[in-house]
């Protein structure tokens, strides 16, 4: 929730935002994505979760059993899978209850989508501004759900909001995705401008980033026109330069280099108690082959707004957003990636 955020039920003004579906929004947490599933799941399907590697995810990755809300009224369990990521500015305190109102502000929000039939992973990302209602608390920014009720609410924000359960959470400081980028010896990114940031110069077309770098390239919204727009494309580039390494010959068959990646993200992590290293094994080997089908999407947006309050937010497309909850309620990915913008 930002400092701004100061009439939280109050409805937006009519600002007559021009829509803004972009393809750009499909980037908003998929550095998560990279860095908790891709990097976590890698090792089931090329077979190396080995005793290294479950260790380093156990006694690294802080567990907790305060993710999720009131089982009651919560949307039922099917045989897909949903897996809630979200990024915060600073890691949460171990042991702590993660995202409490104390903690940093989300940086980012996204949904994992595994189909029952794992055929894809289709990445479904919540701009952090989208305008919502988070129960008993009325309208508010999607990101504000963190701040006012940690997990849990954010969870059943999310929850309410695509009518859809979630089944997993895991939550990152965004801060230790520098180290995981220096550990698979920088990634490629293209930008599709030339642009500066803090002493730190991208030129258009291909970059070589190290985790300073990519940091300072995924966070950069001043120098941009379109802001956060065009943030978080760059976002989804980072996600994708760093899935590509993990990926990439050496880091699939040598079982140190992953053990090493482990060993770099597991204390940026916080993850639900059921989401442990076997958990994690399973759904691994689950997506074998699913490798190369990874989609990024979007919930629907219609605009930019501002409201009452002075908040700029941004309105989702409700008659899209529907036909997004009809996809998610029977796990029809050919639809949700057609309504997402994929």
């Amino acid at each position: 929730m930002d400092e701004d955020d100061t009439d939280h039920d109050a409805p937006p003004s009519s600002a007559g935002s021009a829509r803004m579906r972009s393809r750009a929004a499909r980037g908003v947490g998929a550095v998560l994505f990279s860095g908790v599933v891709v990097a976590v799941g890698v090792f089931g399907y090329a077979g190396y979760l080995t005793i290294r590697v479950a260790h380093s995810y156990s006694s690294g990755i802080t567990s907790t059993q305060d993710a999720f809300p009131d089982e009651e009224g919560r949307p039922a369990q099917t045989q897909a899978t949903n897996i809630l990521l979200i990024g915060v500015d600073k890691a949460c305190a171990a042991g702590g209850t993660p995202l409490a109102p104390q903690a940093g502000q989300t940086d980012s929000m996204m949904l994992v989508h595994l189909p029952a039939d794992r055929s894809t992973v289709h990445v479904v990302s919540i701009m952090r501004n989208l305008w919502v209602p988070i129960p008993g608390h009325g309208f508010d920014k999607i990101d504000a759900a963190v701040v006012l009720g940690g997990a849990p609410l954010a969870v059943e924000t999310v929850e309410n909001l695509l009518r859809a359960r979630i089944d997993h959470l895991a939550i990152v400081d965004l801060a230790g995705l520098a180290s995981v980028v220096d550990v698979v010896n920088g990634i490629d990114v293209r930008s599709d401008r030339a642009f500066t940031s803090a002493g730190f110069e991208f030129v258009r077309g291909a970059n070589h980033l190290d985790g300073a770098e990519a940091m300072r390239f995924l966070r950069e919204r001043e120098a941009f026109p379109d802001a956060d727009f065009a943030r978080v494309k760059n976002q989804q580039a980072v996600a994708r330069g760093i899935t590509d390494r993990v990926f990439s010959g050496d880091a699939v068959t040598d079982p140190s280099h992953l053990d090493n990646v482990v060993d770099e993200l597991a204390p940026y992590v916080t993850v639900d108690s059921e989401l442990d290293w076997r958990t994690a094994m399973s759904l691994g080997y689950s997506l074998y082959g699913a490798r190369g089908q990874h989609h990024y999407v979007t919930i629907p947006t219609s605009g930019i707004d501002t409201t009452f309050g002075g908040q700029s937010i941004v309105r989702p497309d409700d008659v899209a957003l529907a036909q997004l909850r009809d996809a998610f309620a029977r796990d029809d990915v050919a639809t949700l990636h057609r309504v997402g913008g994929g």
